[in-house]
């Protein structure tokens, strides 16, 4: 149960001096590593006799090497070589180590990743990739003899010697080349951190204190609070607030302007409630509330006159329902209207996506040219040669290594079945985890990858009939498939998208790795992969990738059909400059409750893999759980609108995030890589790498810092992985929707002694999930007690013929120190006393008004009757409920009342 604020964490400072030494210190330790190369082995001549001895695998493979380049070099040369390389070997061993025992914190402070153990990586890495480098060039220094002008493996102590050596040198280039990207990831971090701003100052019109969230000690005033569910939740939305409206005149209150809308205490919202509620508060101004009605009468026999079929957006509307029906389609806003909207997307899913298979290329390339290399594959041709067809044949360079690490993971597993469980047996696991994956990638980089690129060499079509023939064949084939396994897909569909796109990707980089020793190969030169390196790097360091997601262009649709302000002389017009959502702080009227949903990882204590999320003119808050299973309790981990703003980006995108029609888009995210209780597994990195993001990075409220936390590139990568860390910088928010559809949670938390919960939600008629869901969450979350009456239950049954008696009904809440409230629920839905001209249109539309959420194309017509929907429902229910609204103004909800 909420009952105070928890303290946030402590202030988590980043010195500029500490990213910029950093990142110098990493650049000089590269360089020390470079020319010691140079030094040490280059220009000494030693590089063959290196390479030579330590890949070989066999007398007969290393007698072939010094035949096909012609080596030349005595016994002592190669003994000095082994020295030197052994030194080499130290050298950047101890730099390795180093940089991740005293950096490896500070580069990760910029809140790219995780942040792990630098010592223990350095131990591992660093030094343990040193030591069996030494001990590597020691025994092949021991075991070289001469053989004329050259040098070969002695005969004695035996066979086994190049066989210990080539896996030796495999080990340890694969903890190096681990090691290495590590350093750069160590780099590409530090610098991200060197060119982020500091904090500005405060905004003096900007509270920057965060109030405590304190429970009331009885419910209190009302609380609106309208569904997710689009354009259609929007409709019948607007039409139940304009019912709000009006002055009711079956209560004892005192009258007021606006009627039981300008008088609540909370307008809570989701998703595309959450246009309407969004929208009217902005119309509705920051000042006082305006005498007359904002929304204007649905029923309006003259509004249809009114309507325009291209308005001037200089020329105000009479109300709020006349501007909205006028731009329902909000996706045909603005300049170019909905052939601009497409474009837009196109582009911006292009460049999202090419970002992705650059990121393929920087990494496969570089696989490509070692795979096709002397050390795996080579057997004297050249890499022309090779690059036409691998022929791949496995040696037994290539299957020892992996075999001897397997081997000695079945022996420590062997070692364990007689350790009791002590710290010993530990230990034990982690080598054979140590052993069990240096199998696994040597097998993947000595044997997966040669035959996969040999099989892409293979199946390249040569001529155009030979790729259409191809293409036919693989049509057939995947016709058949389809219509075979057709059913058990679409039973594991939510898992294909991630297969998919894990698939393609694969190709792709087997495509480029088949390729990459090409010298025909446009793509195939080192100063081209050089160049996409830096560009991935600079991508790295100032790339946003909120500044290409949907989520701007979403906000500024919406934003021209719902965000308005009442000219001086009358009527609305869009609004030209939203004002913060903090500046609706004092403003009269309803406090605006926007509901998100913020992603995390693990689903616990609520089986939901995200948290509720709010935007309010007071501060932002993530509601997270503290503590174990058994003792967890709500956090809310707060933040001023101050601090919010001085951690944004500073530029448009960052400024619209700070306004309601901002945090009401991000509450109709409805397509994100995160989809909480929606979620579609692994489809969501198929969304993720195409773009198809309407969520958005925003600080975390549970991380203070002081610099700027601009979202970079890592993030596209997050989302795609589904790496949501709390301790990050940033969180990402996506629709309210994927945690609660309703907004009915957050108003019971905030013990309102009535809530008007009004639900347009795309559940199966009759079913009414999202109000069972809601009604679950509430004593998770909030320890209350939700139950509607049989009565309203009853009622609202639907028949045979898919008409209910009535679509409101009441419940109550019991809070756990047993104070109530009351819930008037309305339901988007026919029932028998509906007004016969909505009967006789839902007659004839048999989707109305379950109209999909996909649809976001309505017509005047359609958005109309939803609009006279919400208005009669809102009505009925009222006059059926006449004493609701006046109990709860006068307070009269004690433990145990009714």
């Amino acid at each position: 149960m909420l009952t105070t604020d928890e303290e946030i964490s402590t202030e988590q400072p980043l010195p500029r001096g500490s990213a910029r030494e950093t990142f110098l210190v990493t650049i000089v330790a590269a360089a020390v590593v470079v020319l010691g190369y140079w030094l040490l082995i280059a220009n000494a001549g030693y590089r063959d006799i290196v390479v030579a001895t330590q890949f070989a695998g066999s007398q007969e493979r290393l007698a072939q090497r010094v035949i096909d380049t012609d080596l030349q070099i005595s016994l002592s040369d190669a003994r000095r070589a082994m020295a030197a390389s052994a030194m080499y070997t130290v050298l950047w061993g101890a730099i390795g180590w180093a940089l991740l025992h005293f950096y490896w914190s500070s580069a990760w402070k910029a809140g790219i990743g995780k942040k792990t153990s630098g010592a223990l990586l350095g131990l591992a890495l660093g030094l343990g990739a040193a030591l069996i480098g030494v001990i590597e060039k020691v025994l092949t220094y021991l075991s070289l003899e001469s053989d004329g002008p050259t040098v070969r493996f002695a005969d004695s102590p035996g066979s086994w010697v190049p066989k210990a050596i080539v896996t030796l040198a495999w080990a340890k280039w694969l903890l190096a080349g681990v090691l290495i990207l590590l350093v750069v990831a160590m780099l590409v971090s530090a610098a991200t951190a060197a060119v982020r701003r500091e904090l500005p100052p405060p905004d003096p019109d900007l509270p920057d204190d965060v109030p405590a969230m304190a429970a009331a000690d009885l419910p209190d005033g009302i609380g609106i609070c309208c569904s997710g569910g689009g354009i259609r939740a929007a409709g019948f939305a607007l039409g139940a607030l304009a019912k709000l409206e009006e002055e009711p005149t079956n209560t004892a209150s005192t009258p007021g302007k606006l009627g039981i809308l300008g008088r609540a205490k909370y307008l809570a919202s989701v998703s595309g409630g959450g246009y309407a509620a969004a929208g009217w508060r902005i119309a509705a101004g920051t000042g006082e509330l305006p005498d007359d009605a904002i929304i204007g009468d649905p029923l309006d026999p003259e509004l249809n006159d009114r309507i325009r079929a291209y308005p001037d957006p200089n020329e105000p509307a009479a109300d709020l329902v006349q501007h909205i029906r006028e731009r329902r389609r909000y996706l045909s806003n603005g300049p170019g209207g909905l052939l601009r909207s497409g474009l837009i997307v196109l582009a911006f899913m292009t460049f999202h996506f090419l970002l992705l298979l650059l990121g393929v290329f920087v990494v496969a390339w570089p696989l490509g040219r070692i795979v096709v290399s002397w050390a795996i594959t080579g057997d004297g041709r050249s890499a022309d040669a090779m690059a036409v067809g691998l022929n791949t044949h496995i040696d037994i360079h290539q299957w020892f290594p992996p075999v001897v690490a397997a081997t000695i993971a079945g022996l420590l597993c062997g070692w364990r079945l007689f350790l009791e469980r002590t710290k010993t047996r530990r230990r034990v696991d982690a080598a054979i985890a140590g052993a069990a994956t240096m199998a696994i990638a040597l097998s993947i980089v000595l044997i997966v990858l040669p035959y996969a690129v040999d099989w892409v060499i293979a199946a390249l079509p040569e001529g155009g009939g030979r790729r259409l023939a191809i293409a036919g064949v693989y049509g057939v084939i995947l016709t058949a498939v389809w219509q075979l396994a057709k059913a058990r897909l679409r039973a594991v569909a939510r898992y294909l998208g991630g297969l998919l796109l894990a698939a393609g990707l694969t190709l792709f980089g087997l495509f480029v790795m088949a390729h990459a020793a090409d010298t025909d190969e446009w793509f195939s030169s080192v100063w081209f992969w050089a160049a996409c390196v830096l560009a991935q790097v600079v991508a790295f360091v100032f790339f946003n990738p909120d500044r290409w997601s949907l989520h701007g262009f979403y906000r500024g649709r919406l934003a021209g059909t719902f965000a308005t302000e009442r000219r001086a002389g009358g009527g609305f017009v869009p609004h030209k400059n939203e004002p913060s959502l903090a500046a609706y702080r004092d403003a009269s009227g309803p406090h605006p409750v926007i509901c998100c949903a913020a992603a995390r990882q693990e689903n616990h204590q609520t089986g939901i893999p995200v948290l509720s999320m709010t935007f309010e003119p007071d501060a932002i808050t993530v509601f997270r759980w503290a503590g174990d299973q058994s003792s967890a309790t709500m956090n809310p981990e707060r933040m001023s609108h101050a601090q919010f703003q001085r951690r944004l980006p500073r530029n448009r995108h960052g400024h619209h995030l700070q306004t309601a029609m901002g945090a009401a888009a991000i509450s109709g995210a409805a397509i994100a890589p995160s989809l909480g209780r929606k979620t579609m597994k692994g489809t969501d990195a198929l969304l993720a790498a195409f773009n198809a993001r309407l969520g958005v990075w925003v600080p975390n409220p549970n991380q203070h810092y002081t610099r700027s936390t601009t979202p970079r590139l890592v993030n596209m990568f997050k989302e795609i992985i589904k790496t949501f860390d709390p301790t990050d910088p940033n969180v990402y928010a996506t629709d309210g929707g994927h945690w609660e559809n309703l907004g009915l949670v957050e108003l019971i938390r905030r013990r309102c002694a009535l809530i008007i919960c009004i639900d347009a939600s795309g559940d199966t008629p009759g079913s009414y999930t999202a109000l069972k869901e809601a009604i679950k969450l509430a004593n998770l979350e909030c320890d209350a007690d939700v139950v509607m009456t049989d009565e309203s239950w009853q009622k609202l049954a639907v028949d045979a013929d898919g008409v209910a008696e009535t679509n409101f009904g009441t419940g109550t809440v019991t809070h756990a120190d047993g104070t109530t409230a009351t819930i008037l629920y309305v339901k988007a839905a026919i029932m028998r006393s509906t007004p016969l001209h909505i009967q006789r249109y839902a007659s004839g539309d048999r989707r109305f008004p379950n109209y999909s959420t996909a649809d976001q194309l309505l017509t005047a017509e359609e958005l109309s009757h939803l609009i006279h929907l919400g208005y009669s429902s809102m009505g009925d229910a009222l006059d059926q409920n006449p004493d609701v609204v006046g109990v709860a103004m006068t307070g009269a909800h004690a433990p145990g009342a009714p």
